[in-house]
């Protein structure tokens, strides 16, 4: 990643202070963690810290840049931008009315948190208990949707793939539904490519975790913005190819099974309407 030094080092200064290692090495040690999530290499690269110091940066870096995730991690929230994002999303499969596309994976953790381990939510279930979702049962975002894959129940403003397609609309819909989707599971995989820290696990303590994950999503979402490109090298050593190590990281789908989707219901109607009525009238052009 790219950073103006005396921009990083102003922005920086007002955030975190310590009065032996100046913010723009405090960020670069934070980043270098990122990398290779090992607090000894860490400590290595950056001659003169030890790595307890190391350690400290890393925490009191990371919680710094995660507090700024309201700026740099935002959902569509006014009109303007609601209408904005569902026409880029729009234009890539032309699905229409789409805010968001949802998925999920896994950041392992290599250091035992004490007592007994959290349950592994899956994606639906994770979504479930989310505020995003209150939200949207409560009408804010008006009759705009979501896409997710068949891990998640279909509801009016979640649109989920059909396990069996039956007509030509119904193949429509399921191709430009996957489509629509398709950003956000290559995101995980540009995400941990830029912090491999991300893929390779954390062996830091549980509640230490979040600010570290929210702190690369601020920092990718940074990148993106100034038209970062992914870097090639890393200079990271990898326990195995990168696409086996994303692969590991998926949240299989839970597919529905025996789901007469002919019966129409409360959760399904809107996508059954959607099919019908707009994606009927785009296979017959």
């Amino acid at each position: 990643m790219k950073f103006s030094r005396g921009a990083t080092e102003g922005s920086l200064a007002s955030l975190f202070t310590n009065n032996c290692v100046s913010p723009i090495n405090q960020l670069l040690c934070a980043l270098r963690f990122y990398a290779t999530g090992c607090f000894q290499s860490t400590a290595g690269d950056l001659s003169g810290v030890s790595k307890a110091t190391a350690h400290r940066i890393v925490h009191r870096v990371s919680r710094a840049i995660a507090s700024l995730h309201r700026e740099f991690i935002r959902f569509p929230q006014s009109q303007e931008e609601i209408r904005t994002t569902q026409l880029e999303f729009f234009q890539r499969a032309r699905f229409p009315k789409v805010v968001g596309a949802i998925d999920c994976t896994h950041i392992k953790f290599g250091q035992s948190p004490g007592g007994e381990l959290p349950e592994t939510l899956g994606t639906g279930r994770a979504f479930s208990h989310s505020m995003s979702r209150a939200l949207f049962e409560q009408g804010v975002y008006g009759d705009a949707v979501l896409v997710g894959d068949s891990g998640y129940a279909c509801k009016p403003y979640m649109m989920t793939p059909l396990d069996q397609c039956h007509t030509p609309a119904e193949n429509l819909y399921n191709e430009s539904q996957i489509r629509t989707r398709n950003p956000v599971e290559r995101l995980f995989g540009v995400w941990k490519r830029r912090f491999p820290a991300m893929a390779l696990g954390l062996r830091v303590r549980l509640e230490n975790m979040l600010p570290i994950i929210t702190a690369t999503a601020v920092l990718h979402n940074i990148a993106r913005r100034g038209g970062e490109e992914l870097p090639i090298a890393f200079g990271v050593t990898l326990p195995a190819p990168w696409e086996e190590i994303l692969s590991q990281d998926d949240i299989p789908a839970l597919h529905e099974r025996n789901v007469p989707h002919r019966r129409i219901t409360r959760d399904n109607e809107a996508r059954h309407r959607l099919i019908n009525i707009y994606f009927e009238r785009l296979a017959q052009q």
